[in-house]
């Protein structure tokens, strides 16, 4: 009994690792997941990141960081300081 339910929660626990080892190598820093900022970061959020890629981009005097999609380079939010 005690081994199937070690199986069990392995069979649940595995896509989680999965996928925090794709968001951890995937490079995209959590800073910039939080696409509605919200101040918070939904795991919806982290999913969608592994679409996303990021650039620095100059407007004008200000130095900013472009999020894209990877698929099309699409612009889809501009962060700046």
């Amino acid at each position: 009994m005690r081994r199937l339910l070690i199986i069990i929660v392995a069979i649940a626990v595995a896509p989680l690792l999965v996928l925090a080892g794709l968001v951890l190598l995937h490079g995209f820093p959590t800073k910039y997941m939080d696409l509605n900022d919200d101040q918070f970061v939904s795991p919806a959020e982290v999913i969608r990141s592994l679409d996303l890629g990021h650039r620095t981009a100059r407007q004008g005097d200000t130095t900013c960081v472009e999020i894209f999609q990877l698929k099309d380079g699409q612009a889809i939010k501009h962060i700046c300081w």
